[in-house]
């Protein structure tokens, strides 16, 4: 925290649980309290080194992303890892949306009335190359939010879970020329605070969410299109 009437730093940046990934100069690492502490000493550590393009008053933000995910070959996926997660005691939602009013048909959705792929576990996300005839996607997200990023180069599934930080997550990536679909979540409080969360975090990323299914499951057909699930719950309608 920088005093500027004092032109001093009065404080180190907040610090993460030992272990987590922080970000130091545009780059995720995992490094200890004391490593932690001397990093953050450094006068420029709030900006992430660029004091002449960047402000961060509170030195809590994080800097933008520098790259797109990792997608491995056609057909493929890469292992699953977590979401990001909101800091306990910070999740206020009031008045979120219903999941009806959500909904927004999904252009030329091909629907299945049985099972599809699970994908990764809540609170989890993985991303997966062109399809090359294989179904990619999520399912059983209930009170959970899936979202479905199809990308030139591959596809991201994300299956949001309530306590995610869906801003946190998206904003880990650049998403040029990608579009996205929702489906998932029931019409509990916390469901449609999610719901409603990832709705706005995808837009302040600039990623285009196209269509919102009420289905329990999603994501791309082998040949790319984009599909949902009826099994269990309401599809979007096309």
């Amino acid at each position: 925290m920088y005093q500027p009437v004092l032109a001093r730093f009065t404080a180190l940046d907040p610090l993460p649980p030992d272990g987590e990934p922080v970000l130091l100069g545009g780059v995720h690492v995992s490094i200890d309290r004391e490593q932690l502490d001397e990093a953050r000493r450094n006068l420029y550590a709030y900006v992430s080194n660029n004091p002449v393009n960047r402000v961060d008053p509170s030195g809590m933000i994080p800097p933008p992303p520098t790259g797109k995910p990792g997608y491995p070959k056609p057909g493929m996926c890469n292992k699953s890892f977590p979401t990001k997660k909101a800091a306990t005691g910070t999740f206020f939602c009031f008045c979120p949306s219903s999941k009806k009013s959500r909904l927004k048909p999904i252009p030329g959705v091909k629907t299945f009335p049985g099972a599809t792929p699970g994908g990764p576990a809540g609170g989890n996300m993985k991303f997966c190359g062109t399809p090359n005839g294989a179904m990619i996607g999520g399912g059983g997200a209930s009170p959970c939010a899936i979202l479905i990023i199809k990308c030139p180069e591959g596809t991201a599934v994300i299956h949001f879970t309530p306590g995610d930080n869906p801003a946190h997550t998206l904003n880990q990536f650049r998403w040029d020329g990608c579009r996205a679909i929702m489906c998932g979540g029931d019409d509990s409080k916390e469901s449609n605070c999610l719901g409603d969360d990832v709705v706005s975090a995808a837009k302040a990323r600039g990623l285009p969410i196209v269509g919102i299914s009420g289905g329990s499951g999603c994501g791309v057909d082998g040949e790319g299109k984009w599909y949902d699930s009826t099994w269990g719950s309401e599809p979007s309608g096309a």
